[in-house]
C-alpha cells in the first residue's frame, strides 16, 4: 500500500491525456445569471435548470432517485463560479465542500481504511475521490504495474449511444478519500457531479445513516470477471465481511478489453434526457 501522497483538493489533469480532453478542464460552461438571492430551483427561470434539474433537496441532500441502482436520471450540474447566483442556491453542494471530519486508521487485514468522527445523514455529500485524472490507456498500463494496489476509479457514463469514461488514479496525488475500502455491503455511492466544465467530479454521498466512529466503504463495482483475466491478475480476497461478500475484490477489466460493455470498477450509467 502506497502510504505517502501530496495531498490535493481537486483532480488535476495528466499529460496522458488528448489534447481535447485537456481542453475539457479549461472550457466553463456558461453560468445562470440568476441574482445573488436566487434559489436556482426547478421553480424559477434559472439558465442551469433548462438543462438539468435540480438534484438536490432543500436541506442539501441527495434526492433519493439519484442512489437507486439502475435508474436511468439527467446528469447533475451545479451552479458554478460563472453564475450569478451566492450562498441562497439550492445547486451548490459540492461546491461548498465538505465540514465532516473524516480519519484514516489501521483497518486490520484491510490495511488503512477511512472512517467518520461524526454522524452522516443519509443522501448527504461526504467527499470528492480526487487524483489525476488519465487517459484509459494509462489507467491500464498502472493497473498492469500495481496488479492488485491500485488507486484507480473509473466511472463510466452513458449519454444515448455514447460513452465516457473518467479515470482517476489517488496513488501519487490525492486525499483522504483514497483509503476508501471496498465493501460489498458500502455506506456510500459515487455520483459523478458536473460544476463548471464537463470532466465530472467522483463525489460520494451517504447510501444510509451513518454513525459516527464508523468506518466508510464503497463497492469498487463489478464482481464476476472474466475466467482469464481473473486468473492473470490473481485477483485479491475481499475482507469486507458483510453477509453478501462475493469473495473477491472486483476488478476493472475493460481497461483492457475496450469490448466489454457496463463493467468497471466504479459503472455510473446516465443518460440525458
Amino acid at each position: 500500500m502506497e502510504l505517502s501522497y501530496e495531498d490535493i483538493k481537486e483532480c488535476v489533469p495528466h499529460d496522458s491525456l488528448s489534447r481535447a480532453a485537456l481542453d475539457e478542464f479549461d472550457s466553463y460552461f456558461a453560468g445562470c445569471d440568476c441574482g445573488p438571492l436566487a434559489l436556482c430551483d426547478d421553480c424559477n427561470d434559472c439558465s442551469c435548470r433548462k438543462h438539468t434539474p435540480l438534484a438536490y433537496e432543500a436541506d442539501g441532500r441527495l434526492r433519493a432517485e439519484y442512489l437507486q441502482p439502475s435508474t436511468v436520471l439527467p446528469p447533475v450540474m451545479e451552479c458554478g463560479w460563472t453564475c450569478g447566483c451566492k450562498g441562497r442556491c439550492l445547486s451548490r453542494v459540492v461546491g461548498r465542500g465538505s465540514s465532516l471530519q473524516l480519519q484514516a486508521f489501521p483497518a486490520a487485514q484491510k490495511g488503512i481504511g477511512l472512517r467518520t468522527l461524526l454522524p452522516i445523514p443519509s443522501r448527504s455529500f461526504v467527499c470528492q475521490y480526487v487524483g489525476e485524472v488519465i487517459s484509459v490507456e494509462e489507467a491500464a498500463r498502472r493497473s498492469e504495474k500495481h496488479r492488485n494496489d491500485t488507486y484507480i476509479f473509473t466511472a463510466q457514463e452513458y449519454f444515448g449511444n455514447a460513452r465516457r469514461k473518467t479515470c482517476v488514479d489517488a496513488r501519487k496525488k490525492g486525499s483522504l478519500a483514497r483509503f476508501l475500502n471496498h465493501s460489498c455491503d458500502p455506506n456510500l455511492a459515487i455520483v459523478p457531479v458536473r460544476l463548471d466544465v464537463s470532466v465530472p467530479r467522483l463525489c460520494l454521498f451517504a447510501k444510509r445513516d451513518i454513525m459516527a466512529g464508523e468506518e466508510l466503504t464503497v463497492d469498487y463495482g463489478r464482481h464476476e470477471v472474466d475466467d482469464g483475466l481473473s486468473a492473470a491478475f490473481s485477483r485479491k480476497v475481499c475482507a469486507c465481511g458483510s453477509s453478501n461478500c462475493g469473495g473477491f475484490l472486483p476488478f476493472e477489466e475493460t481497461l483492457f478489453d475496450d469490448s466489454i460493455d457496463e463493467k468497471g470498477s466504479l459503472v455510473c450509467t446516465i443518460e440525458i434526457q
